[in-house]
């Protein structure tokens, strides 16, 4: 199991036990049990920074975000959330789909053609879910290829690609599975297939 689905579960854990906050800020404490409720991706936070909730959740919601933003692992489980979300248009802001509404607001928004928002148990199946979407493992011997092709930077003819996160991709010419691998600059990130990098880091743009 990799570390995003992990903590997915630990996500849908947290959820099954404690709830899930939905007002305004990104944490409460429950007045009827007295107990912490978090938003979905203050969960996803929490459960990456062992179990850590700052006072800007309860607070400022600006900082709040800056946080979450900022925290690699969380944004990986809130990327894979929306992936995984199918009924609940992705919010724009500023151009570009902004992650942590669509997953927060999903949480709290009828979805398309129904009248109530999700229940707990749908929101806990959807984070499961999102745990389960496999990707495809790049061969060896192309990554090897590709990071010889690479190690000046990325060849001229691989066409540039901006993700939802502004981070940079590159086509390259190297083909598995009957789809183009894609090179990303952001560390830590795997070599993947065009189609996994879209459904995970999508839509992409063009970009010179």
């Amino acid at each position: 199991m990799d570390a995003t689905a992990k903590y997915l579960e630990e996500m849908a854990a947290f959820i099954a036990a404690y709830g899930l906050h939905t007002g305004d800020q990104f944490a409460a404490i429950n007045p009827h049990t007295g107990l912490l409720q978090l938003d979905i991706c203050a969960i996803a936070y929490h459960v990456t920074e062992n179990g850590n909730t700052p006072d800007a959740f309860f607070t400022d919601e600006g900082t709040a975000r800056d946080l979450i933003e900022g925290n690699a692992a969380a944004m990986d489980c809130i990327r894979a959330i929306s992936a995984a979300i199918a009924n609940y248009e992705v919010p724009d802001s500023d151009g570009r789909p902004d992650l942590i509404e669509h997953v927060s607001q999903w949480t709290f928004t009828p979805p398309i053609g129904e009248k109530q928002p999700p229940s707990i148990d749908e929101v806990i199946g959807c984070i499961l879910r999102a745990g389960q979407i496999p990707t495809a493992r790049i061969p060896d011997d192309i990554a090897r290829r590709i990071t010889e092709d690479s190690l000046d930077g990325p060849l001229p003819t691989w066409a540039k690609y901006e993700d939802r996160d502004a981070d940079v991709w590159h086509l390259t010419n190297q083909t598995h599975d009957g789809d183009r691998v894609m090179l990303p600059s952001a560390g830590g990130t795997p070599l993947m297939l065009r189609r996994d990098a879209e459904r995970l880091y999508g839509p992409f743009t063009p970009t010179a």
